[in-house]
């Protein structure tokens, strides 16, 4: 959102930091304010943790 000091996400929340995601009221400015409350959990939580899944590296 332009002017807003949140930080800008990927469609996976996470930052321009790779491996650092934000959730919450801090998503709000790029998804929607519904991630602001609890029922955002889910869809937020679905979407970081394929994302880690996806671009983990086998140890």
């Amino acid at each position: 959102m332009p002017g807003s000091a949140a930080p800008h996400l990927s469609g996976c929340f996470e930052s321009s930091v790779p491996g650092l995601y934000f959730t919450g009221s801090l998503a709000a400015a790029t998804f929607g304010p519904v991630m602001r409350f609890v029922v955002g959990t889910a869809y937020a939580a679905d979407r970081i943790t394929r994302h880690t899944l996806r671009t983990a590296r086998p140890r």
